[in-house]
């Protein structure tokens, strides 16, 4: 995935279902600092977080209609192009032309907003691999590592972890006994037998399926014995050389009751994907996310 670090990429930048009508976030993408902001009737939009009249950061600012207005006096910049449409300190004064800020590309796909910050290889994202799931996707959470997203990326292609199941949610911390992995360039297949570090009792022997996509995206889809199935995806942020934001997303279908606990559930193993990734020379038996 030496694309990670390419500007001309479609980046999943943050979370459609996160960013309600009239929300403002400060966001990064390989050292490019965004505001991501979506309009009071829904459009997304991705600008460089720095007003041109006293460099004042964007995402410091509020919504109104369709315009965003800086904080510091109000400026108010129109969504689609990103150009100064009114000065409250002077309302009957046309704006400059160069009161404008850096418009980047953005589209919203699959729980997703990408955004690319230079040229993008595509008008979208090629997200065919996402749709075609056969569940919908559920968005879960994003964390962030101190860690190169690369190094990241290639930890993230051998992830494991237990599909969620209610009537086990509370069993770990759990122990990898045995594996068994083959892997090839589109992806991993790996054979894994789960055992609770308490009484050593097997849990379960899970069968997972890694597909590496383009757009910095990971499917991991997992089967156990019993027929139960999981589906964990990835969309990698690069947020610079040294920091990496992770979009766990999670396909499965579900009541409304067990909705809730498989977030829980997921997000908790999130958690501990990012201790295990920053922690990585630290020696424990109790539980590893990946082989």
């Amino acid at each position: 995935m030496s694309g990670l670090l390419s500007k001309n990429q479609w980046v999943a930048i943050y979370s459609s279902q996160e960013l309600e009508p009239k929300g403002v976030k400060a966001m990064s993408v390989l050292g490019t600092d965004i505001a991501v902001w979506r309009e009071e009737e829904g459009r997304v939009h991705a600008w460089h977080n720095q007003c041109p009249h006293r460099g004042m950061r964007l995402s410091y600012g509020f919504v109104r209609g369709s315009r965003l207005a800086c904080l510091y006096h109000g400026w108010q910049y129109e969504g689609t192009i990103g150009k100064c449409a009114y000065i409250p300190a002077h309302p009957d004064l046309k704006p400059p032309k160069t009161a404008c800020t850096k418009v980047y590309p953005c589209f919203e796909s699959q729980g997703l907003v990408w955004v690319s910050i230079a040229n993008p290889t595509a008008d979208e994202p090629e997200l065919s691999a996402l749709s075609e799931l056969e569940q919908p996707l559920q968005f879960c959470r994003t964390v962030f590592i101190n860690e190169p997203p690369d190094v990241v990326s290639d930890i993230l292609k051998t992830t494991v972890f237990l599909p969620f199941d209610a009537s086990r949610a509370s069993e770990g911390p759990y122990l990898i006994v045995t594996d068994k992995i083959e892997s090839n360039g589109t992806g991993v297949t790996a054979q894994v037998n789960w055992h609770s570090k308490s009484n050593g009792k097997k849990i379960a022997t899970v069968t997972y399926q890694t597909l590496i996509r383009e757009q910095g995206v990971i499917i991991n889809k997992s089967r156990g014995e019993q027929g139960e199935q999981g589906c964990l995806i990835f969309a990698i942020l690069p947020i610079n050389e040294n920091k990496t934001g992770v979009h766990v997303l999670f396909s499965g279908d579900f009541t409304s009751q067990s909705l809730l606990g498989a977030k829980q559930y997921y997000a908790q193993w999130a958690t501990r994907l990012r201790w295990s990734l920053e922690n990585k020379n630290i020696r424990t038996d109790s539980y590893r996310p990946w082989f």
